[in-house]
């Protein structure tokens, strides 16, 4: 039977890693493409349709009523009227848009960075808008913003328990958001230039998703934000409260997010960017925390009332688990030949706007937010709990019945082949790497 070169990759990879079951992990003997010369350049990005399925997103506290209220032309809403086929999918909730000042959308094509909002904001995700003084100097910069909604404390994941309320917020943003605005939108939409910030619960994010889907950003920063979720600093919190308040007063259960931190910590540590650190070897990381106290010269009388109790005691627990995300970042891709960049700020400053304010000014004016010209790498390492993933154009699907959650180990995919750690068959489909 003849088989084409892509299909059979894909065969040889599949077989191979069912074997994995049975004699450990072994490496897939894909000898590179079947006519012996090197292997073709993966092709261009090509964004989904827009018209594809929409994933919709309810906040179990409901959406946020503190809206921007102005009348800035480079700001562009998307809400429940514009929202792809116009239904009421975004439930209330919006993503706003913001083009530069001199934005020629028939005439340029633009890179995008997503700004993520924090928790418990009064703001939504117009907190970049009405409590950041300095989202204005990316105004005059070639790029696109786009701020989604999160959630009140969403924590930019797919709920584990989510029985009616629809917290689906990583497939929304990255399965429906980023296609709707590469096709709506005069963008170059490739990970060469798409970045993804965020300040507090949103730097989770940023590193969250960026670790999960490498192959769509080329650059993440995280502000002041909870890396480690099973640290014990951090665990310490969740008996206090099991039930968030939502600030309509509704009860939000935080462990339907990855269900219970003591009993299900594989999920969580599938979710926490501390776990999955070695994820984002390919991926600039810039990562900032003040120490809790108040730096000289602040003249925040409100972030000064709140310090130690408040502001300072919080920004204080975000430096010890930025320094745990720090250390296993530092520690998984010690050996791997890493080119992108990778920055840690410590300074002075409380978990507060004028924090996030000289930091989000750092990155945007010091650190090149975009990679020049980011390469798909020739090989690539990853490692998640998930049964079916899709990571820098490979598919793998585990799923089988009563397999207990674990993680899978991928080591040095390329054309030559791969390693896989873990139990049970996979079938493994190849990125388009072979001639026909």
């Amino acid at each position: 039977m003849q088989l084409g070169g892509k299909r059979k990759a894909a065969l040889v990879v599949a077989v191979l890693t069912m074997l994995m079951a049975l004699i450990g992990a072994v490496p897939a003997r894909g000898a590179g493409p079947l006519d012996g010369s090197a292997p073709a350049p993966p092709p261009a990005y090509v964004p989904p349709e827009p018209d594809q399925p929409v994933q919709e997103v309810k906040d179990v506290c409901g959406p946020s009523s503190n809206y921007y209220k102005g009348t800035d032309a480079r700001v562009h809403i998307i809400d429940d009227s514009k929202i792809l086929d116009g239904t009421k999918r975004l439930d209330g909730h919006r993503v706003l848009v913001i083009t530069p000042t001199n934005y020629q959308p028939n005439a340029e094509r633009y890179p995008v960075v997503y700004l993520l909002h924090g928790g418990f904001s009064s703001y939504g995700p117009d907190e970049w808008l009405q409590a950041l003084q300095t989202l204005a100097v990316t105004y005059d910069k070639p790029w696109i913003l786009v701020i989604p909604d999160g959630g009140t404390i969403g924590y930019y994941s797919d709920w584990k328990y989510d029985p009616g309320i629809q917290q689906q917020w990583e497939s929304f943003h990255i399965k429906t958001l980023i296609p709707y605005i590469d096709a709506n939108y005069p963008t170059i939409p490739d990970r060469s230039h798409r970045a993804v910030a965020g300040l507090s619960m949103g730097g989770f994010g940023a590193l969250h998703y960026a670790a999960r889907h490498p192959e769509l950003f080329s650059s993440a920063a995280a502000f002041s934000s909870p890396l480690n979720t099973r640290a014990a600093s951090e665990r310490a919190g969740y008996p206090l409260f099991p039930y968030d308040a939502c600030p309509d007063g509704q009860l939000n259960d935080i462990n339907r997010i990855w269900g219970s931190p003591y009993i299900e910590e594989v999920n969580w540590a599938d979710n926490n960017p501390t776990d999955i650190a070695a994820n984002l070897h390919d991926v600039d990381v810039y990562l900032s925390s003040g120490d809790g106290t108040p730096c000289p010269g602040t003249t925040d009388a409100d972030s000064i009332a709140a310090y130690p109790a408040g502001d300072g005691w919080i920004e204080a627990q975000k430096r010890t688990v930025n320094d745990d995300f720090d250390a296993a970042f530092q520690s998984s891709t010690a050996n791997m030949d890493r080119t992108a960049a990778y920055t840690y700020v410590r300074k002075c400053g409380l978990h507060d706007y004028a924090n996030w304010d000289q930091s989000f000014k750092d990155w945007v004016d010091n650190h090149a937010p975009f990679q020049a010209d980011a390469p798909t790498p020739a090989a690539f390492s990853y490692r998640t709990a998930r049964d079916v993933f899709d990571v820098w154009d490979w598919h793998f699907d585990r799923t089988e019945p009563n397999r207990a959650e674990e993680f899978v180990y991928i080591t040095d995919a390329s054309a030559q082949g791969l390693t896989l750690q873990g139990s049970g068959p996979v079938s493994v489909t190849t990125a388009p790497l072979f001639h026909k």
